[in-house]
């Protein structure tokens, strides 16, 4: 389940986001190690004046069977060459969460949104990325 994010999330986010098996697959700008006030900066401070600006849009992944529990996160940006990101914890890796997030936000990028096209950028060793990518029809480049 896909809840839009907001501020009241940011404690959960801290609980689950800070760990090397995450953040060594995202960019650069994702600091190491992750500052105790880091979920509450990013989103305060990057994320929601971003949703704002309608530049960017940002989704809680949640479980069906536990709504209030975060897992995840799936993002769509308007940015030159990088126009999705998610993260996703250890614990729920390999269900098909993240296919099925990612279905949801395609829909919206290419039917609602009515964008031609999508780049999402992959760290070289993220094979579990890579393999959803060429699973929804893209190519690498």
């Amino acid at each position: 389940m896909l809840t839009p994010l907001k501020l009241e999330d940011a404690p959960a986010v801290q609980q689950r986001f800070p760990l090397w098996e995450i953040v060594q697959y995202l960019n650069n700008r994702v600091p190491w190690p992750y500052p105790e006030d880091g979920a509450l900066h990013y989103i305060q401070d990057v994320a929601l004046p971003a949703i704002a600006l309608g530049t960017e849009w940002h989704w809680m992944i949640r479980l069906h069977s536990a709504p209030r529990e975060i897992i995840g996160s799936i993002t769509l940006m308007t940015h030159r060459g990088n126009n999705r990101g998610f993260w996703l914890h250890p614990d729920w890796q390999g269900n098909g969460y993240m296919k099925e997030a990612c279905r949801v936000v395609n829909r919206q990028w290419f039917e609602v949104m009515g964008m031609p096209v999508m780049q999402v950028p992959k760290a070289a060793p993220n094979e579990a990325s890579r393999r959803i990518s060429i699973n929804e029809g893209m190519r690498i480049v």
